[in-house]
């Protein structure tokens, strides 16, 4: 699998730490009671030109269909200090594999901090935080899922991502007053390869709601980063927002209830996702769930989220994981 690195020096090579972890079993183990994942590890971790290029191995035989989460973390200070600790870019491969025999995998998309840093202070510090921050890499992994189910050739999955990924918060204000509508859920199916849908704004009366807090920025970045990629049927979908300032954190404002909604490619068909639900979900690679009436969840479970973030993981893990059971079965 080969990937572009943006922005990192070939002499950091060795501090890189790369994690590789299945979203969801084959369709054979999917199918059957069987729920334990394989094992993949990492061969071989090499950079040139720009180029990283990983080799993967499964300690059960041939690696299953993907998609597969790889994760490459950079450790160093100073490079990435703003995001330290964060994964910098991350890899999403849904494509069969060219030869099982020898585990080699067709490249997939890739992602960097751009879109961390899309947004500064005067000062020049990042004004995204770590909560806005996981949600949001979260949410383009749901873009990186369709972008590379929606298109074969591996080249224009990493160029519509990378474009997303260049999106800079300069100039789409103008781009959502002069848009109209209001977008909202839905679990509706496709099974049609859609063209690029229409875009539709955030409501107007959030246009112009800077008092409001650092939320709505954060919305408006989310909705120029689904619209450069072409990937969304229902832009963003804002309802009754109450924004309040985090009791323990001065200047970090919640935002009790959003949605921003995407589709994914799931067993064939298009379906549309909310990407709250995704992120804690994909964070804890458990499969998901494609029923409508599990894809909201309310505005405090994300502030209990924000408060101890994994103990409301494993909460939540054991409400998915028994939803996708059922799911599996039938």
């Amino acid at each position: 699998m080969t990937i572009q690195l943006d922005g990192l020096p070939a002499e950091d090579a060795d501090r890189l730490v790369v994690t590789v972890q299945p979203l969801w079993p084959g369709r054979q183990e999917r199918d059957s009671a069987r729920t334990e994942m394989p094992r993949v590890r990492m061969t071989r971790c090499s950079i040139d030109r720009a180029e990283a290029v990983l080799g993967l191995e499964s300690d059960h035989g041939p690696m299953p269909v993907g998609p597969y989460c790889v994760v490459i973390y950079h450790w160093q200070e100073g490079i990435f200090r703003q995001i330290a600790e964060q994964p910098f870019f991350v890899i999403f491969n849904a494509f069969d594999p060219v030869d099982r025999s020898a585990h080699h995998w067709r490249a997939g998309v890739y992602l960097t901090d751009t879109m961390y840093m899309a947004q500064k202070s005067e000062e020049g510090e990042p004004r995204l935080y770590d909560w806005h921050l996981g949600i949001l890499r979260d949410q383009v992994f749901c873009l990186a899922i369709r972008t590379v189910a929606g298109s074969r050739d591996p080249r224009v999955a990493v160029q519509r991502v990378a474009a997303a990924t260049a999106c800079r918060i300069e100039g789409f204000w103008p781009e959502l007053a002069a848009a109209d509508g209001h977008a909202g859920g839905g679990g509706r199916e496709r099974t049609d390869a859609p063209e690029v849908p229409s875009f539709r704004s955030i409501p107007q009366r959030l246009r112009n709601g800077e008092r409001r807090g650092q939320c709505f920025d954060y919305t408006a970045l989310s909705v120029a980063l689904l619209r450069s990629v072409g990937l969304v049927a229902a832009a963003a979908s804002v309802m009754d927002p109450d924004v309040t300032e985090h009791p323990q954190a001065p200047n970090r404002y919640v935002s009790w209830s959003y949605h921003v909604w995407t589709e994914v490619f799931v067993d064939g068909k298009w379906r549309a996702m909310d990407v709250a639900y995704l992120a804690p979900v994909l964070r804890e690679g458990i499969c998901w769930n494609c029923d409508p009436g599990l894809q909201r969840f309310d505005g405090p479970w994300f502030t209990r989220m924000i408060g101890d973030e994994s103990r409301v993981y494993r909460q939540k893990g054991r409400q998915i994981a028994d939803v996708t059971s059922r799911y599996r079965r039938n």
